[in-house]
Formats: structure tokens, sequence, C-alpha cells
């Protein structure tokens, strides 16, 4: 498992996976650029969830799944895949290709066949305790070769205490996955790196809106 984890960060790769099949030829397909903002922060493969308007990834005030906490935690994405693999109310998923680094982007192709489906974009800040940057419920009814931007905010998941030690941290130079003890239990806006264990303020601070969301129609 631990193994599992350091690879998003020592290769920062991982595979494309689709979650759920559509059988139906795609007329719609959605380009989603995600571009890291931070100073120091690397993000780790978002996940990518298409779905419909009764659907949320997370709700404030409300506890984590299991797969979203693992994500938060450990940038581990396979549970939050087997999620929304059996959510009916999500169309498809995908999981983006390796770690982001700040300043740089990463883009994902995924098929939104109908234009009242919406998009969902959740990922790790990597050097974190807990923290996920996320879009919830994007809107698609765009023209073909029309885009719109957004900001992603940060939150802190509620699933591992932030005492900012190294010892609990899974990115570089910590590679300390999974030793967290239990967070607040609920979802809420992130604070920020506070200064009070071993991180760098310097590399690791980060603002309340730590990426930059683009979706273009491309077909």
């Amino acid at each position: 498992m631990i193994k599992s984890i350091l690879m998003f960060f020592t290769i920062s790769m991982v595979l494309n996976q689709s979650v759920i099949a559509d059988d139906k030829p795609s007329k719609r397909v959605f380009k989603i650029k995600i571009t890291n903002l931070t100073k120091g922060q690397p993000i780790t493969p978002p996940v990518i969830a298409v779905h419909n308007a009764n659907y949320h990834i997370f709700k404030l005030g409300e506890a984590s799944s299991p797969g979203l906490a693992a994500l938060a935690k450990d940038g581990v994405t396979n549970i939050l895949e087997q999620e929304l693999a059996y959510e009916r109310n999500v169309v498809r998923a995908k999981t983006g290709t390796g770690v982001i680094a700040p300043g740089a982007s990463q883009e994902v192709l995924i098929a939104v066949n109908h234009p009242e489906f919406k998009v969902s974009v959740v990922a790790m800040l990597g050097r974190t305790n807990d923290a996920i940057v996320a879009v919830k419920g994007l809107g698609t009814k765009l023209k073909r070769g029309y885009f719109f931007e957004t900001l992603a905010n940060v939150y802190d998941a509620g699933a591992e205490a932030n005492t900012e030690s190294c010892g609990e941290i899974p990115a570089p130079p910590c590679n300390s996955p999974n030793l967290g003890m239990p967070g607040e239990g609920f979802i809420r806006p992130h604070e920020g790196i506070l200064g009070i264990g071993d991180l760098d303020l310097s590399r690791d601070s980060f603002a309340s809106q730590a990426a930059k969301i683009s979706i273009t129609r491309v077909k």
C-alpha cells in the first residue's frame, strides 16, 4: 500500500482509468485542464467525475466518504474510483496521469453526452495532512470550441488531524503515508498551513484557491 502511494510522487505517473464504460459513441467531449497555482505544493492525480445534478462528491459540514478520505490523506484514488463506479448518479469518471507540479498543468479528455450533466474535480495537496482542492458541479452547456475557467477551493477533508508533521504526510521529502491521527470528522474550508509542525511555510503555504480549472468543449 505504502509503495503504491509513494509511486505518485517518485514517478509522477498512474494509468488513466475510465470508471464507467459507456457504449454510446460520444458526440460531446470536453477537455478538463487543471493548473497548479501554489508556490510549492504538488497536486496528486485528479479524479474527474461526470454526473447528474443529484450527485455531490462531498458536502460541507459532512464526513468524507471512505474514498474521498483516502484521497485526501494519501493521494490514493482507487477507493474513490470504486465509489464512483457504484454511484447511480455518476455517468463516468477518469483519473489523471500523474502529479501536477507547481505552475504546471494537466489535461484530461472526458465524454459528457448530455448538456445537463455536471463535472466535478478533486485532488489532494500532497504536502498536507488531508487538504483537497476541488470544484463541484461545473456546467457543460457549451458550444464546440467554447470554454470557461474557474478557481478551485481548498478544503480540509476532516479525515486526518492537521499536525503538519512530516511523519504523517505522503509527499516528499516526508514520504509518510497512512500514518496520521483521526481528524475533525467533517469537511470545511481549509485554514492553510499554520507552521505548527515540520512543513516549510515559504514552500508549502497556499491560498484558499490553489488551482485553476478550465473546461473546454472539443467535440
